[in-house]
């Protein structure tokens, strides 16, 4: 396990200045990858400039999804402070690994289904991608050790 300092150290002093700036000063890119719970469209209830207006979605059609789409709509189109979010939904068999080969995005979010949440993070990071998700992450004990893994290997 990494000490606490050398992840303190990671994050305030990066390689170099350069790639703090780039960092800095980019916009991201989202994909939604099947969103299960409210939590998932909670990251876009607000404009944000940081943040590119095409949002990926990835899901298995049904009522989760309609739901967050429903729900951007409504950030969307309200009349104090409207969103201006783009949604792109990919209906894939495998959503998970759709989104991590069309590489649109450097953040997912990931929000419900908590038994698979920690096995969906550790890909999503092992492929580059960037992770926000709610909590729980871990729902057995057997998922400590991948998040250890993860956090290992990343530092």
């Amino acid at each position: 396990m990494p000490s606490l300092k050398k992840l303190i150290d990671r994050i305030l002093f990066p390689q170099s200045t350069e790639r703090l700036f780039e960092a800095m000063s980019k916009k991201h890119r989202i994909a939604v990858l099947d969103p299960g719970h409210f939590h998932a469209a909670l990251p876009l209830r607000v404009p944000n400039e940081k943040i590119s207006d095409d949002v990926y979605v990835y899901s298995a059609p049904g009522k989760e999804l309609d739901q967050f789409v429903s729900m951007i709509d409504s950030f969307n189109t309200r009349k104090e402070n409207p969103c201006s979010w783009s949604l792109h939904v990919c209906t894939a068999e495998n959503s998970l690994e759709k989104l991590i080969s069309d590489g649109f995005c450097d953040i997912a979010v990931l929000a419900g289904r908590n038994a698979s949440k920690m096995e969906k993070i550790a890909k999503l990071v092992k492929a580059g991608i960037n992770v926000f998700a709610d909590k729980p992450w871990i729902t057995a004990a057997s998922s400590l050790k991948l998040l250890e893994s993860i956090m290992n290997e990343k530092a």
